[in-house]
């Protein structure tokens, strides 16, 4: 059973979070299959970058019984272990026995392994994407304008891109980039797009 100062794969090779013991003893209060109906809403959230509604949380509440706060601290425990797991590839049996060491229900350590077990290969995609991004893309908004051009003494008028970007940073905050470009240069954005799109899909492929 868990002593201060054990080392954990999941936790990175560090000592186990206070918080997460605490979480840990919070899910000891449900039922084994509640556990895994939370661990999947979490790796759902975990690998489709999304965050759960607020009328999810009130269902999830109703169905464990656990206050509100309550389910949204187990569903980010939850993600973090899924998320510890598959920072460092391990198997599905390491991640139960540690769960065990922590002092984790046999059936709980179970529950969340067998759906970190199913996920594996999609929550190591998701930590490998989510350790390169500092920003995410929320919304595009665009239209086209006319800007003016002054040569040689004639005044013309060239076609433009506006563009509108509205992304959000790590810690959750959105901010709007307003970026002007030339028919030209869209052009060949959505050619470079394109070829890092094809290049993902086929690293996706591989795995």
């Amino acid at each position: 059973f868990y002593k201060r100062n054990m080392k954990f794969k999941f936790c990175g090779g560090l000592d186990c979070p206070d918080w997460l013991l605490a979480e840990i003893a919070t899910m000891a209060k449900i039922s084994a299959l509640k556990v895994r109906q939370l661990a999947q809403e979490a790796s759902d959230q975990t690998v489709h970058s999304r965050q759960i509604s607020n009328d999810s949380l009130l269902a999830l509440s109703v169905d464990t019984k656990l206050p509100v706060d309550g389910v949204a601290a187990v569903l980010t425990s939850l993600s973090w272990v899924l998320l510890g797991g598959a920072r460092d590839e391990l198997d599905h049996s390491t991640l139960n026995y540690e769960l065990l060491q922590l002092g984790t229900p046999k059936e709980h350590a179970g529950a969340i392994a067998r759906v970190y077990k199913e996920r594996r290969a999609q929550l190591i995609l998701a930590t490998r994407r989510d350790s390169l991004r500092l920003s995410s893309l929320v919304r595009v908004g665009w239209r086209v304008d006319q800007q003016v051009r002054v040569k040689e003494g004639e005044v013309g008028f060239d076609k433009v891109v506006r563009l509108e970007l509205e992304v959000r940073d790590s810690k959750g905050k959105r901010e709007k980039r307003p970026v002007v470009m030339s028919e030209g240069r869209l052009k060949v954005l959505l050619l470079e797009l394109q070829k890092a799109r094809e290049t993902f899909l086929k690293l996706e492929e591989q795995e």
